[in-house]
């Protein structure tokens, strides 16, 4: 009955829709040029979401929001 009860709880935490926090979250990268350099750099201001159910992520940034040191 225990392992029953498991897996409905595990099974409530994979379903419906998350949404990334956005006031809290970054997107990074790193661009390798050439083999001589790497850039780096993040966006702020990062929207997303994932549909457990569908299985389905997205998101998006704006170019505006792209930082570089």
């Amino acid at each position: 009955m225990q392992q029953q009860a498991s897996s409905e709880a595990a099974a409530a935490l994979y379903s419906g829709t998350w949404v990334i926090d956005s006031r809290h979250s970054s997107a990074r990268f790193a661009v390798r040029h050439h083999a001589v350099a790497t850039f780096h750099g993040s966006f702020t201001g990062v929207r997303g979401s994932f549909d457990a159910d569908a299985g389905r992520l997205g998101g998006s940034v704006h170019v505006r929001d792209i930082q570089l040191p």
